[in-house]
């Protein structure tokens, strides 16, 4: 709870003393402390899980969480950039998959990426730098659409009277 919800804390941990021992028993206490406290807080989860998941794809408190990452040793400025670009990217990779999809090509591979840094920030925290798995997938699915209007305007260019030239239709790849 509070103005670092669905990001970590450190002042909860450091009140706190795990018992001697190596990693693994030291584990298993902050793990018990952790499912504790959710379940003494089972009301708050579900508004957690979607703080955690605002703040991995930078619609919660995005402005904070550029001022978090500077925590990880990122310099303020390089953040508030790669969250322009991120903010540019998506609705063109959204649209990139919608085209893959409707040529009838496989969109598994970009769409799978979303869903595993999405589960890792729900079993985790929200971070920016957790998102990195999905951003190539991004970027090429963000290249796909940029591709389609390129294409598009070229073919309106060379068209008699500025008429715009339908798209031929591609057809999906087959393997052998």
């Amino acid at each position: 709870h509070g103005p670092f919800r669905g990001f970590w804390y450190m002042p909860c941990a450091s009140s706190r003393t795990p018992p001697p021992g190596d990693e693994s028993v030291q584990a298993e206490y902050w793990r018990r402390l952790a499912f504790d406290y959710m379940r003494a807080h089972r009301d708050e989860v579900p508004g957690v899980i979607a703080a955690r998941l605002g703040r991995i794809w930078g619609f919660y408190r995005p402005f904070q969480q550029l001022r978090l990452d500077v925590l990880e040793g990122h310099d303020l400025w390089v953040s508030e950039l790669a969250l322009g670009w991120y903010w540019t990217l998506l609705p063109l990779a959204v649209a990139g998959v919608v085209m893959t999809k409707r040529r009838g090509l496989p969109v598994s591979p970009f769409v799978g990426t979303a869903v595993i840094v999405t589960l890792n920030a729900v079993l985790t925290f929200g971070n920016t730098r957790y998102r990195i798995a999905a951003e190539v997938a991004l970027a090429v699915c963000a290249a796909v659409a940029l591709d389609a209007l390129v294409s598009r305007l070229r073919r309106a260019q060379r068209a008699p009277g500025g008429a715009v030239v339908p798209e031929p239709e591609l057809a999906p790849a087959r393997g052998d």
